[in-house]
């Protein structure tokens, strides 16, 4: 592994909410959580195109009203885990449906 690889991968893991969870939770205790650690509300959704990787997995994006965090979470049979976290998240428009998807049960 490079050095730069390992940098980034250390940052990762070290930073925003991923480096403060337990990476994997109940969906509606990451929700609360996010909600009340970051003030992270959810800013879009999509169900996931990888089937034969993560059937019936969801993603969510959560991000403080500022911008000044965000997280991605993987929805997969009522439990969330974290993808990915970091600052600065810069919400661009987005024309598509009217109402994000509904989480797989």
């Amino acid at each position: 592994m490079t050095r730069f690889a390992a940098l980034a991968l250390g940052l990762l893991f070290t930073t925003g909410a991923y480096a403060q969870s337990d990476k994997c939770q109940d969906v509606d205790a990451m929700d609360k959580w996010l909600t009340e650690k970051f003030q992270e509300e959810i800013s879009g959704a999509g169900i996931s195109s990888f089937e034969d990787i993560t059937p019936n997995s969801y993603t969510e994006v959560y991000a403080s009203p500022a911008g000044a965090t965000y997280t991605i979470i993987r929805v997969i049979g009522g439990m969330a885990c974290i993808i990915d976290s970091g600052e600065n998240w810069a919400q661009i428009p987005f024309v598509g449906p009217a109402s994000p998807p509904k989480r797989p049960s």
